[in-house]
């Protein structure tokens, strides 16, 4: 008996053949896309499979956890590049940046111990350019945005304080091949929000951003500031490519609370970057949620169809993911001792 999830009624009484080694073959042209559930009767026990039921280009799409923004003890972390790399893959991710502050050695240095652990985790170059009133996470340039902007004097006096300064970290990151995502834009520091509103209005409105931090290390509530001026944004017709971030500084804090969830074409990085610029992409959170068994529950945002996607791979692809990614994870300590 097989019903989508999605569908009224009863669903349709379906035959499939077994074959020698007991696995049941059907064929089925699903109308509907979401969860599918096929009941099986006579099985014992009782047997309800669960499937996806996605168009062409979703389906061949990859979906990979990554996290854009993660600190060391190179600015103000606790552990090395290698160790937080290592760290992430056992979390569960597919995907992990080092971002240390105005520091883009670092990200190499994690780059060059994946390869020398062998470590399945897409990785590449990253750092957080940091002004006193923006920061902007730098992925995949190949320079160093901050040490760039130091050689030009964009920083120099009272520079930096500018919007203009800001407007130059992200579009010298662009100009290197990099995309360039606004970290945290409501941040709540002694003066208000680290970055003043108009300045975020301001770059939304210019449209030069590759994408926004939705989600990441700041109260509950600000989190949900940048949820709703992002709904708000799309609502009034604009595009806004989305990340969440975990933004840690140490091997719990908040790593693997926060991330983004991206189908990409291929495990690598710039396949990732270019899916989450196309819309491939949702932020997601565990943080804060608590089910009644004491489990965390997700939250993810962004387009119905992805959201939904999401939490039928949390509940039915990702357990397994995440056992052999902490079975990766531990052979890679190994190593590293």
């Amino acid at each position: 008996h097989l019903r989508a999830r999605r569908q009224e009624g009863p669903g349709s009484e379906q035959t499939g053949i077994a074959d020698g080694e007991g696995r049941l073959i059907l064929e089925h042209t699903c109308r509907q896309r979401g969860e599918m559930w096929l009941d099986v009767p006579g099985a014992e026990p009782p047997a309800r499979l669960s499937f996806y039921a996605a168009p062409p280009d979703l389906w061949a799409r990859r979906p990979l956890r990554c996290d854009f923004h993660i600190h060391t003890y190179y600015s103000d972390g606790r552990r090395s590049p290698a160790h937080m790399l290592v760290r992430g893959r056992e979390l569960g991710l597919d995907a992990a940046v080092i971002t240390d502050h105005n520091r883009y050695p670092p990200s190499l240095e994690a780059m060059a111990a994946a390869e020398r652990l062998g470590l399945n985790l897409v990785t590449g170059p990253g750092e957080e350019v940091s002004g006193p009133n923006w920061h902007i996470v730098s992925i995949g340039a190949d320079a160093a945005i901050y040490d760039l902007g130091v050689q030009r004097g964009v920083f120099e006096g009272q520079a930096e304080w500018q919007y203009e300064a800001l407007r130059w970290a992200i579009e010298a990151t662009q100009a290197h091949g990099g995309r360039a995502y606004l970290a945290h834009p409501y941040w709540s520091v002694q003066r208000g929000y680290h970055l003043p509103s108009p300045w975020f209005d301001r770059v939304l409105e210019e449209g030069i951003l590759d994408g926004v931090e939705l989600l990441g290390d700041v109260h509950h509530e600000n989190n949900f500031r940048s949820l709703a001026r992002y709904f708000d944004f799309c609502a009034a017709g604009g595009r806004l490519p989305i990340v969440g971030n975990s933004d840690t500084h140490r091997s719990a804090h908040t790593y693997g609370s926060y991330w983004t969830l991206a189908w990409a074409e291929e495990p690598a990085l710039e396949s990732v970057l270019a899916a989450i610029a196309d819309g491939w992409s949702v932020a997601c959170t565990t943080a804060g949620r608590v089910s009644a068994g004491n489990g965390h529950q997700l939250s993810a945002y962004g387009s119905f169809e992805l959201v939904d996607y999401a939490y039928w791979l949390e509940e039915q692809f990702f357990p397994e993911h995440d056992r052999l990614c902490a079975q990766e994870a531990l052979l890679a300590y190994r190593a590293l001792e």
